[in-house]
């Protein structure tokens, strides 16, 4: 089975950030810190591709808020509480465009 996921966090100056599957793994065992969203909820995307069935790619995804101390360490999180934490259309699509990229599909992709 080939599946591939992808882990991006959008910030409150409208940015979307990818993290690796390894730096991702890191700040969520309290390893690594991220300063820069220090004392912040952030909204988080992940992606799933599953490609294990030829052709064809599924695409999964799951959305919440990231909480971060006040040193920049993962605290929690939870789900998205309001209008102003839930990802909006364009900021869904674009991270799966994204996420999309580099698997050679051509082909329409419905997600």
């Amino acid at each position: 089975m080939s599946v591939d996921v992808k882990h991006f966090v959008l910030t409150p100056d409208g940015d979307i950030r990818e993290f690796s599957a390894e730096d991702a793994a890191r700040v969520a065992s309290g390893q690594s810190a991220l300063p820069e969203f220090a004392d912040s909820r952030l909204r988080y995307l992940q992606i799933a591709l599953d490609q294990s069935k030829g052709d064809e790619i599924r695409v999964q995804t799951g959305i919440a808020c990231l909480q971060f101390d006040e040193d920049g360490h993962f605290s929690g999180a939870a789900a998205p509480d309001g209008e102003e934490e839930q990802v909006d259309s364009f900021e869904y699509d674009a991270c799966i465009q994204w996420a999309l990229r580099g698997t050679g599909s051509s082909e329409l992709v419905y997600h």
